[in-house]
């Protein structure tokens, strides 16, 4: 069994401790700063030192009661059952993790205290941290617990205890706590103020204004929530304002507009696409009306126009029966469209293929290729298997 020293002091960074079991994975030893992924929050990472040498622990994992230090070196002839080594952790590394695991323990509680919306999911990691909800929180809902969160973290102060108790004790007052009560004769619970009470075994800071500013990075289906904190967290804001800052100067709007501006020009945006889409159609109908040439009676169209699939294929219905229409997209890329029925889409495609290399395919009604060949005269190409039948 492992004692979990990281529970007596999760700020203390170095250890002395005794190698109790040699295994595959790794050491096991008698106590361990060392936190072992668990409970969404990822492993510490440091060193362990026997003598003069120091083998590198790049992450730790819970069996049972035992921490298994995983070390990347072969250790197995100089570390022995019995030896003494001296551990130590990552401090900046841990102390990014504490942060973000007590960020995760009051944005999860904020939320479900504000909106009875409970966390599912959660992953832990060095200044970064993801929350899945059970169900769908709105941008009105997520910046009101964001707010919160943030003035909590920043110069609202609370303190974070933690303390410990066994079954009995935590079932009787199993209400006040977020989550359910795990069935261990021990229970850990962190505690901040009165907005959270929580079972938890993971590392958290002792102060909430330890944590610093969050960023939101994205909020997926109303449901995912990523945000980093600390320095990646102030890197991304520097970064974020000087973008700002030049999409400002772009669009020539103060910053604090440019939510507006944006609006507006994504509204002007669409509004031009659709008078684009509109063109298009009313442009395909009047080509519907004058075909380019006639064949074997046979009606011939070749527009030269990068259009929607979708619009070409509603629009074709339109055209009179015995159409063939061919669109040349761009980059000798064709698409076929038939209203014949001696003269099939997809055999039109095949032939081109045939003759000048590329690839594609379709139905007889409807069919695509993109030609290697650059400078080919469809009409022509078109004339020669028109005038095989």
């Amino acid at each position: 069994m492992t004692k979990k020293l990281f529970w007596e002091n999760s700020y203390k960074t170095e250890f002395e401790a005794k190698i109790i079991e040699l295994t595959k994975e790794g050491v096991v030893l008698n106590q361990t700063l060392f936190y072992p992924k668990s409970g969404g929050q990822v492993s510490d990472h440091g060193f362990l030192k026997a003598g003069d040498t120091i083998f590198e622990v790049d992450y730790t994992i819970k069996k049972e009661d035992e921490i298994i230090h995983h070390i990347k070196s072969d250790f197995k002839e100089e570390l022995k059952i019995g030896k003494i080594v001296k551990g130590k952790i990552d401090w900046e590394y841990r102390y990014g993790i504490m942060k973000a695991h007590t960020s995760q323990h009051l944005f999860s509680a904020l939320i479900l205290n504000k909106y009875n919306i409970e966390t599912s999911k959660v992953y832990i990691d060095f200044e970064e941290v993801v929350l899945e909800l059970a169900q769908n929180m709105d941008y009105t809902q997520l910046k009101s617990v964001f707010n919160e969160v943030n003035s909590i973290c920043i110069s609202d102060n609370q303190k974070i205890e933690v303390k410990t108790m066994n079954y009995e004790e935590a079932k009787k007052c199993s209400n006040e706590i977020r989550g359910f009560v795990p069935e261990h004769s021990k229970i850990r619970l962190v505690q901040i103020e009165s907005n959270d009470l929580v079972c938890c075994g993971g590392t958290h800071v002792h102060n909430s204004i330890e944590i610093g500013p969050l960023l939101i990075d994205s909020f997926k289906k109303n449901r995912e929530i990523r945000y980093y904190l600390g320095k990646k967290a102030v890197n991304m804001l520097s970064d974020i304002n000087i973008d700002l800052l030049i999409s400002a100067e772009l669009l020539n709007q103060p910053t604090l507009k440019l939510k507006q501006a944006t609006e507006k020009n994504l509204n002007l945006i669409s509004n031009l696409q659709q008078e684009n889409k509109n063109l298009i159609i009313r442009t395909l109908n009047l080509i519907s009306q004058i075909p380019t040439t006639s064949i074997n009676n046979i009606s011939i169209y070749i527009i030269d126009m990068n259009i929607e699939n979708k619009i070409l294929t509603k629009e074709f219905k339109n055209f009179p029966s015995n159409s063939l229409l061919i669109a040349n997209l761009s980059n000798n890329k064709f698409r076929v469209f038939s209203k014949c029925k001696d003269v099939k889409a997809n055999e039109i495609v095949q032939y081109l293929i045939e003759k000048f290399g590329g690839k594609g395919g379709g139905s007889d009604n409807s069919a695509q290729c993109s030609i290697d060949y650059e400078s080919m005269d469809i009409l022509n190409e078109i004339r020669i298997v028109l005038n095989r039948k």
